[in-house]
């Protein structure tokens, strides 16, 4: 899918399966996802993107993120926000990105947040559980700003891979 202009979704159950959406403008892209079971966003395959040029990319449910395999969500020009509310968690898998490169990434769950390789120009993750390392191939953080906060731990399986200038975290 190619969008030219202001693209919303929702509400709608959200399956991305090795398919594409693709803002080529500066217009941002808004997926409200509700569901009734516990995944609101399944994002799997090689294929698997959400893409903005310019413009910011907000995706919210009421459930779960998964991010599997080489999925990824990222905007050259703006925010990128994601948000699992109702419990949900957001999971990433070791290879799954999401980016933002010359803006703010925001990560926001009830439950816990694992990550795979985020970045942006600042990186805040909140959690209504723990922060957590998906995997050692990508940095788990990279971005000038980091703020990380957690109820019950921040890396404290494994320690995040990260490289950052400055970082603040409550736990």
């Amino acid at each position: 899918i190619t969008i030219t202009g202001q693209a919303t979704v929702g509400p709608a159950f959200g399956v991305i399966n090795a398919s594409t959406i693709r803002n080529s403008g500066s217009a941002s892209i808004l997926m409200q996802l509700i569901t009734t079971g516990t995944t609101a966003l399944r994002m799997a395959g090689s294929q698997a993107l959400i893409a903005s040029e310019d413009g910011s990319i907000s995706i919210s449910g009421n459930g779960t993120m998964v991010l599997a395999d080489n999925a990824r969500i990222a905007s050259e020009g703006a925010e990128v926000s994601i948000g699992a509310t109702a419990n949900g968690n957001i999971v990433m898998a070791d290879v799954a990105s999401i980016a933002s490169w010359n803006g703010i990434v925001t990560l926001n769950a009830v439950g816990d947040v694992t990550l795979g390789g985020v970045s942006g120009t600042e990186v805040r993750v909140s959690s209504g559980g723990a922060i957590f390392d998906g995997g050692d191939t990508l940095a788990d953080i990279a971005a000038n700003r980091v703020a990380l906060r957690a109820n019950t731990g921040i890396g404290s399986s494994n320690p995040l891979d990260t490289a950052m200038s400055v970082l603040a975290a409550r736990n």
